[in-house]
C-alpha cells in the first residue's frame, strides 16, 4: 500500500493506522509507504509515481509490481471564509472567489488527470487489461449542489461527470471506474461534537464498501455507489 498526499505528517499518522490494521489482521509481511505529491504540479505526480515502484521494486529486484487500485481522495483546503458550523453563514455563488474555484478544478479533475496519464496507472492498466480506480466525494457536492456548498461543489460534479466518462472509456479494456458517493457526516473527533456518534458514517464500513467495490466482478461493476446512512434515507442526497 502506497499513501499519497501534501503533508508527510499526516501521512505518517495514517502509515501507522494502516500498519496496525494489517498487524491485527496478521498481516506481518505488508508494506506501508508514503510519499509526498501534489497533483497539481505535473513534475510532482511524475516522480511520485516513479518513486512508488522504485519503493517496492529497487533496481536489482526482479519482482514484477505494479499498480492494482487508485483511490482518489484529493481536494483541496475549503475557502477561507466557509463555515461548517452554523449554517445560515455560508458563501452565496455571486460571491465565489474565482481564484479559488480554479484551484479546485485543478486539484481535482486536473489532479486525476496528471494522475491517470503516468505510465504506472491508466497506460500500464490498459497494458495489463486490469485495473480499478475509485473516486471518492460527498454526495452533497457530486450529486446534489447544496446550496451551502456552491463554493466547492462545481468540482466535485465535474470530477464525477469525469469518472463516468472513464467508466465507459475504460471498462471495455478491462479497468473498472467507479464513484462512491458518500452521503454521511464521517465520524471523527470534531464530527462527535455535531451530532450523536449514533448518527456518524463509520470510517471502517466506509472502507469496507470500497474493498467490495474493487473486488466486483466484470460482469457486475457499479459505475457508482452511494453510501448513505438509514437516518438519511428520506433526505435529498437519496435524489440520484
Amino acid at each position: 500500500i502506497c499513501l499519497m498526499g501534501r503533508r508527510p505528517n499526516v501521512l505518517e499518522q495514517v502509515r501507522t493506522a494502516v500498519t496496525a490494521v494489517h498487524l491485527s489482521q496478521n498481516h506481518k509481511d505488508a508494506k506501508v509507504v508514503c510519499v509526498t505529491c501534489d497533483v497539481t504540479d505535473d513534475r510532482s505526480v511524475k516522480e511520485a509515481f516513479e518513486q512508488v515502484i522504485s519503493l517496492f521494486c529497487g533496481p536489482d529486484d526482479n519482482s514484477y509490481y505494479y499498480i492494482d487500485l487508485v483511490i482518489f481522495n484529493v481536494a483541496p483546503p475549503y475557502p477561507s471564509n466557509f463555515k461548517f458550523e452554523g449554517w445560515g453563514d455560508f458563501i452565496q455563488p455571486h460571491q465565489i472567489d474565482l481564484t479559488d474555484m480554479n484551484l479546485q478544478m485543478d486539484t481535482q479533475v486536473n489532479g486525476l488527470i496528471r494522475v491517470c496519464r503516468q505510465p504506472q496507472v491508466v497506460p500500464g492498466m490498459i497494458e495489463r487489461t486490469r485495473g480499478c480506480i475509485l473516486l471518492s466525494g460527498e454526495s452533497c457536492c457530486n450529486l446534489n449542489g447544496g446550496f451551502e456548498f456552491g463554493s466547492v461543489a462545481p468540482a466535485r460534479a465535474a470530477l464525477r461527470s469525469l469518472g463516468q466518462s472513464m467508466f465507459q472509456s475504460y471498462g471495455p479494456m478491462g479497468i473498472h471506474v467507479c464513484n462512491m458517493n458518500i452521503g454521511g457526516i464521517i465520524d471523527s473527533p470534531r464530527t462527535r461534537t455535531w451530532m450523536p456518534a449514533g448518527e456518524l458514517t463509520k470510517p471502517d464500513e466506509i472502507a469496507e464498501q470500497f474493498l467490495n467495490a474493487y473486488q466486483q466482478k466484470p460482469s457486475v461493476w457499479s459505475y457508482e455507489i452511494q453510501l448513505s446512512p438509514g437516518l438519511s434515507a428520506r433526505k435529498v442526497d437519496m435524489r440520484m
